[in-house]
């Protein structure tokens, strides 16, 4: 649904611009701030009026260290998301992915989300699985490497 993450002076969050010319921007590291970031399954839930960004984290540079603490919070094993919601959130994420494919080319569809629009049946997947079983499918192939 959801992550809440509290980093450290260092920083190095950033979040991908949806919009051209999308290139990626700090998020400030705010002392005492929490940074709220919306998960695919919460982008679904909402029919796409919240978007799950794109974000990385960059490391700093030797000997520098950077330290955050990440919550993650998730819905129950056994939740799917309405079809209606998964469909139109569909919808809303092959837009995002054909704006991004115009500007930045084919590989701009390959970040780490949940459910990629482009695979299969895309996010429409979330009102056919349950939660638990996407996790699961998710950290194999990371635990995998095979993308």
């Amino acid at each position: 649904l959801l992550t809440i993450v509290l980093q450290d002076a260092t920083g190095g969050l950033q979040v991908r611009r949806p919009h051209p010319p999308h290139d990626w921007i700090d998020v400030p590291a705010v002392e005492g701030e929490l940074v709220v970031i919306v998960g695919d399954y919460l982008s679904a839930l909402s029919e796409g009026r919240f978007v799950s960004p794109v974000h990385r984290v960059l490391l700093p540079p030797h000997p520098l260290e950077r330290y955050s603490f990440t919550y993650f919070r998730y819905p129950r094993c056994d939740a799917t998301v309405p079809s209606t919601s998964a469909m139109r959130a569909q919808r809303q994420a092959l837009k995002s992915v054909k704006r991004r494919q115009r500007t930045m080319g084919a590989s701009s569809e390959s970040f780490n989300t949940l459910v990629r629009p482009t695979d299969g049946e895309g996010l429409v997947k979330l009102a056919r699985l349950p939660w638990g079983d996407l996790l699961i499918e998710k950290w194999n192939e990371v635990a995998s490497n095979r993308r």
